[in-house]
């Protein structure tokens, strides 16, 4: 018998990359920034993730979205494709930049590296 395949959804929803909020990111997103799918601001100690497209949302609300959703809820840009045992783009990946500021962490994905990100 052969294992099931996974979901084009699926496979995406595990290649997320999931952060932590903690208090220094709050502070420097806001305290009024809100996931835009269950409207309630980010907290300290929340697993979020941020797409592609900068916009971030809580893990346990992106993951069921995506499962049968190929864009992101906010903006509707395709995060991977539908179909087949693939996926266009993991969300971060090998052509991501890491930089360091000061005692903070941040990525750029290839397709925010023209944007100033909101939370610098």
């Amino acid at each position: 018998m052969a294992a099931p395949t996974r979901s084009s959804g699926e496979m995406f929803v595990s290649s997320l990359q999931r952060k932590r909020t903690t208090l220094a990111f709050i502070r420097k997103v806001g305290k009024e920034e809100e996931c835009s799918i269950c409207v309630n601001k980010f907290e300290i100690n929340e697993y979020i993730c941020i797409l592609e497209c900068g916009h971030m949302f809580h893990h346990h609300c992106l993951a069921p979205w995506l499962l049968n959703n190929s864009t992101c809820p906010l903006c509707r840009r395709t995060l991977y494709e539908n179909g087949g045992n693939g996926y266009q783009n993991g969300g971060i990946g090998p052509e991501t930049s890491w930089f360091d500021e000061g005692h903070y962490l941040y990525y750029l994905m290839p397709s925010m590296y023209h944007l100033t990100p909101f939370f610098l």
